[in-house]
């Protein structure tokens, strides 16, 4: 409402000022973010998908506008420019987050990078035999004790992460892993998708959640989410299970106290098993190969 009321009728200096400012914001800035988030490490997609939640003129970018305007330091063509492009990407900004996945593969064609397809199989290591196995997707704490218990129990399991800053841990301390989004079609024909026994999410990303529950794929869905609202969804839409950390937490507690009060473990005797159980951890999160 208040930027509605802030457009005023351009003239021609206005106008053409609004058009390059808004092919600037649509176009020159996400692929500015593009090209930056690409040479940090990050796989196409995800800079892409970033990208497009950037290709707007924000609301503090108009508190700024509006003060300088005050101050003297525009003019009040500049400033219904900057209203206009605003008005204008925000409208733009609705259409590329709706058609977000084409505008990737579009990019994906022509950015004069390693194609998302090369990009993530120079990165990754999977036995090509792999079958009946585990796929955990995110390394982060839950994905780390995942992978330990696979390794206790003698089960194959395959870590697909596409944070650049968890690669080297990835790389140096898993079996088998793809560095790359589980949402792309190469990630998951190189992790063996439809090979694996069943497929865990770490990531309590509700969109990634429902990309992975519509796909047509073999193993059984295991996903995370924060609160038990969104996991009667998750149920409703064909998870096979929903991890709710503190329902989970709340549930090991109760299992404690119940033991403890049953004098079935002695408060000392449980101390200790815990320690040992948090420097067991601690070894395998800090091991170096």
């Amino acid at each position: 409402m208040t930027l509605g009321s802030l457009v005023a009728l351009p003239t021609v200096q206005t106008a053409l000022l609004a058009s390059g400012l808004t092919l600037f914001v649509v176009l020159v800035k996400p692929l500015v973010t593009i090209t930056a988030l690409v040479r940090r490490g990050y796989e196409v997609r995800t800079a892409t998908l970033t990208s497009l939640g950037l290709d707007q003129v924000s609301e503090f970018t108009l508190i700024i506008v509006i003060q300088a305007l005050i101050l003297g330091r525009i003019d009040s063509a500049v400033f219904d420019a900057i209203v206009l492009t605003a008005a204008a990407t925000m409208i733009t900004s609705t259409v590329t987050r709706q058609y977000d996945e084409q505008l990737f593969r579009w990019v994906d064609g022509w950015l004069p990078y390693e194609s998302t397809h090369e990009r993530t199989r120079n990165r990754s290591s999977v036995d090509p035999d792999l079958t009946d196995h585990v796929v955990i997707v995110g390394y982060g704490r839950l994905g780390r004790q995942l992978v330990r218990i696979c390794e206790q129990r003698g089960r194959p399991y395959v870590v697909v992460d596409h944070n650049p800053e968890a690669f080297d841990a990835v790389r140096y301390e898993c079996d088998n892993y793809v560095f790359g989004d589980i949402l792309t079609d190469v990630s998951r024909e190189i992790a063996r998708v439809n090979q694996a026994q069943v497929l865990i999410s770490t990531v309590p990303d509700r969109r990634v959640t429902k990309h992975l529950l519509i796909l047509d794929i073999s193993p059984d869905i295991f996903v995370r989410t924060r609160t038990r609202d969104q996991a009667e969804t998750f149920y409703k839409a064909g998870a096979d299970y929903v991890i709710v950390p503190d329902d989970l937490a709340a549930g090991a507690l109760l299992e404690t106290l119940e033991s403890v009060f049953a004098d079935d473990i002695a408060p000392e005797d449980l101390r200790q098993s815990e320690l040992r159980s948090l420097r067991e951890s601690e070894r395998f999160n800090e091991r170096e190969f």
